[in-house]
């Protein structure tokens, strides 16, 4: 299977799935949350925009099987 890691996050990190070289080449991939210019986010998109990056911090690539 070829995808980006993260899509492939969970079952790397059980097992189910494994990285059978010790080459990957930088995606060079970032995602931006954004909104119209000149209006203040929401209360709700700072609250998603919180979750997300914790969720993203959360991700513990050192556990994954090689």
């Amino acid at each position: 299977m070829l995808t980006h890691d993260i899509m492939a996050y969970d079952d790397l990190r059980i097992g189910r799935l494994v990285i059978p070289v010790k080459f990957a080449l930088p995606a060079g991939r970032s995602f931006s949350l954004v909104w119209a210019k000149g209006r203040k986010p929401t209360a709700a998109a700072n609250a998603f925009r919180h979750w997300i990056k914790e969720e993203a911090d959360a991700l513990d690539w050192c556990g994954i099987r090689e």
